[in-house]
């Protein structure tokens, strides 16, 4: 599909027909393409489409630097403020545009209600992502030493999350910006 009357029409295939596989596959295929005719889909779903798969469009659309993304997720969050996937995308979002400081206030708050939706600990890995996403946005914000415990604390706390290889080398990345190269070879 390359004509954006093709997209649009793939768009509303999807809307139509959102809650059978066929519509999520589509969706799926769509995605991360780069593709300059698949916006107006992802823009269609953000529209008409159901939560989950506008949380997907806004991810894909921030992908191609498309800050439309944004207001689906704060409009998600206005009806639902304890929404933690509509939380995470948003600091996620933010961080991805560059708007490092909204990046870190909606990441604080998606640590927040991972921990409170489920203090047993089965959201850990979901703890230790946003996480690894507040140290890079601190790295981002050149605040080294809050990025260097908020990583450090991932890492002790989550020694056999799926998150820990990241970890390590963003960490790697928060001391060598530092200047604290003999920091590096410890990690």
């Amino acid at each position: 599909m390359t004509s954006e009357a093709a997209m649009v029409e793939a768009g509303r295939l999807i809307i139509k027909y959102d809650s059978q596989p066929l519509a999520r596959d589509l969706l799926n295929a769509l995605t991360n393409r780069g593709h300059s005719g698949i916006p107006p889909v992802m823009h269609l779903i953000l529209e008409k489409g159901p939560e989950d798969m506008q949380i997907i469009a806004a991810d894909d659309l921030i992908a191609v630097d498309d800050k439309s993304a944004i207001q689906p997720l704060i409009n998600a969050l206005k009806e639902d403020p304890k929404n933690l996937e509509a939380t995470l995308s948003l600091g996620r979002t933010y961080l991805d545009l560059g708007i490092v400081e909204k990046a870190i206030e909606h990441l604080n708050r998606a640590l927040k209600l991972a921990r409170s939706s489920n203090p047993a600990g089965e959201t850990a890995d979901t703890e230790a992502g946003i996480r690894l996403l507040l140290g890079r946005a601190e790295r981002e914000q050149e605040h080294f030493k809050k990025a260097s415990k908020i990583l450090e604390r991932l890492i002790a706390e989550h020694p056999a999350s799926a998150q820990l290889p990241g970890a390590y080398l963003e960490l790697e990345s928060v001391y060598d910006d530092w200047g604290k190269k003999n920091k590096v070879t410890q990690v």
